[in-house]
């Protein structure tokens, strides 16, 4: 079990620089001045996150919102519609936002967040592959990332309920064609 004090520690810092990232870029965040914002020292920063990418993937699951509450239509289309307004809102936070933007070589964290979305639309809603899954989710994290606003409700839902139809049609279509007969 976790350290109570090490509890309020996480979540007075992450706090603390959630309220840094509503005025500045994530990209010019270094421990220093994460220390200065939360009044701890650099030490108590690298005591509990070795490197700044393992502190920012901690924080952003810290506020990370499951989308299991979000989803609760009885449709596939309107869960569809559900979890994907959920991912949109959430790219809309300022934690959301840096999460994506954040300096991460490796890209592991933008790549653990994007995993879990779509483990949570394939558990929620319906199986979705990779593909499928770029075309639902690469407009939220365009509009987030690149134009800064949040994708409109009537977008989110004609792309939910497009991407469906298409996906279901292709399924159709594979189904029609013939297999050769083994010989």
């Amino acid at each position: 079990m976790t350290d109570p004090r090490v509890m309020r520690t996480n979540d007075h810092v992450f706090r603390s620089v959630l309220d840094l990232l509503l005025t500045t870029d994530i990209m010019p965040i270094t421990y220093a001045a994460i220390a200065t914002q939360c009044e701890v020292s650099r030490r108590t920063l690298y005591t509990h996150w070795a490197t700044l990418p393992e502190f920012w993937n901690d924080m952003f699951m810290h506020f990370y919102l499951p989308m299991s509450g979000a989803v609760t239509l009885p449709t596939v289309e309107g869960r569809m519609e559900q979890g994907l307004l959920h991912i949109r809102d959430w790219l809309s936070t300022p934690v959301g936002r840096a999460a994506l933007l954040a300096p991460d070589e490796t890209g592991a964290t933008r790549r653990g967040i994007i995993e879990m979305w779509r483990a949570e639309l394939s558990t929620t809603v319906v199986r979705v592959d990779d593909h499928t899954f770029s075309r639902l989710v690469g407009p939220l994290c365009f509009d987030a990332l690149f134009l800064g606003e949040r994708t409109l409700d009537a977008a989110v839902r004609d792309l939910a309920r497009l991407t469906l139809i298409s996906d279901i049609l292709t399924r159709a279509s594979d189904l029609d064609v013939d297999e050769p007969e083994p010989q």
